[in-house]
């Protein structure tokens, strides 16, 4: 297991605005809104607003629980008016700790690269863009599927597609376990 810790900055000459910004909605989304999720109220939002395929397909909002072939009951609760505003609104949520950090960390590391070489408005474009296909892309697998999604990690996946393109030879510092010891590396990107 590799977990990338820094890469290259070299000639990177803006501030990456839209990279600061984009993690501190998903941060301040996850910890006001999500993190009460042992609450009634954060189950509830959580389930709200993320994507859910039949939602988005049927444009009808499901408010009562679903059972699925498996027997599992997906509840259901109240969305946001129009129900598709769930595909905008899933990208900035988080099933959990690890979901968030490792999300934003890769948007920290590899985000600021892309939004330098693209502007910061053309990376927005682009990220929201990946965010909103990769939503696009789980509704396409199932249409009448009742489980919802959530996560930037569609948006950071095209950021990271996107540094693969563009920065293919960069450097990435990379935290190595070797047994009980870590040592850091530097690797291509491309292996990365």
């Amino acid at each position: 297991m590799l977990l990338p810790i820094g890469d290259d900055k070299t000639g990177r000459g803006t501030t990456p605005f839209v990279v600061y910004i984009l993690i501190a909605i998903n941060a301040v989304v996850f910890l006001v809104f999500q993190q009460t999720i042992n609450t009634e109220a954060g189950f509830e939002f959580t389930y709200a607003y993320s994507v859910v395929p039949r939602e988005i397909t049927h444009n009808v909002d499901l408010v009562a629980p679903v059972r699925i072939p498996s027997g599992e009951v997906i509840p259901q609760f109240p969305g946001p008016v129009p129900i598709w505003l769930t595909i905008l609104s899933s990208m900035f949520m988080h099933g959990g700790w690890m979901h968030i950090l490792g999300n934003m960390l890769y948007l920290w590391i590899f985000g600021d690269n892309i939004e330098d070489n693209f502007g910061h408005l053309k990376f927005l474009i682009f990220y929201l863009a990946c965010g909103i296909g990769a939503s696009f892309a789980h509704i396409l697998v199932d249409p009448d599927s009742v489980v919802p999604s959530l996560g930037a990690s569609g948006a950071i996946a095209g950021v990271l597609g996107a540094y693969l393109i563009m920065f293919p030879r960069n450097r990435v510092r990379t935290l190595l376990p070797l047994g009980f010891l870590w040592t850091t590396i530097e690797l291509p990107a491309v292996v990365v």
